[in-house]
């Protein structure tokens, strides 16, 4: 029985094939992770601002928003969800009030730049 030898310019055309597949398929997930992150960071900044400091810079609401920080880092790590990026995630919040027009602009922002 003869063995099979491919021709190298078909296995090259298949390397070729494959990798833009691998590629395009990463390019998805970044983009698909970058919108949950994004999404996730807008429902803790409203939750906070909403449920916390009732839409206003509370002198108490500094000190809870402290507490929350340290306890999601207890839970979570401390990448992400320190006092200062809490603070980011509420103004992020309170520049766009709407979850819709974020998630257009978003989708928008994505499409124009992939």
């Amino acid at each position: 029985m003869a063995k099979y030898s491919p021709n190298i310019d078909n296995v090259q055309s298949l390397i070729k094939d494959l990798r833009q597949i691998i590629e395009q398929a990463r390019g998805q997930v970044a983009a698909t992770a970058n919108y949950e992150l994004t999404m996730m960071y807008w429902h803790i900044g409203k939750r906070i601002n909403s449920d916390i400091l009732d839409n206003e810079r509370a002198e108490y609401g500094q000190e809870i928003v402290a507490t929350v920080s340290r306890q999601l880092q207890e839970e979570y790590g401390s990448k992400g969800f320190d006092e200062k990026n809490l603070r980011r995630m509420v103004k992020f919040a309170s520049q766009f009030p709407d979850e819709r027009r974020w998630c257009a602009i978003s989708i928008m922002t994505h499409h124009l730049n992939p």
